[in-house]
């Protein structure tokens, strides 16, 4: 399995990095999931990487229930996290 983790940023052309996500995932033989950090503002992004039939979540722990592969990963991602503190 493949997640594919993407944070929205103002200064980057959103529908073809979807477009580039799709491409890259079309070629692929795992299975592909997105987890897209966004704002109601570049919504669209999930649109249409959901409109190519690409899963997407808002956060790792939406998918993780559903396999133990997805507990892993959400325990990596938690363990692994960098601390915001100053």
């Amino acid at each position: 399995m493949v997640m594919v983790y993407f944070v929205t940023a103002p200064f980057v052309d959103l529908p073809a990095i979807a477009t580039r996500i799709k491409e890259a995932t079309a070629a692929s033989d795992k299975p592909v999931t997105c987890v897209v950090c966004t704002i109601e503002k570049w919504a669209a992004l999930i649109h249409q990487l959901r409109g190519s039939g690409i899963p997407v979540y808002s956060s790792p722990r939406m998918r993780c229930g559903a396999s133990p592969a997805w507990r892993a990963i959400s325990s990596c991602a938690t363990v692994l996290r960098p601390s915001c503190r100053s």
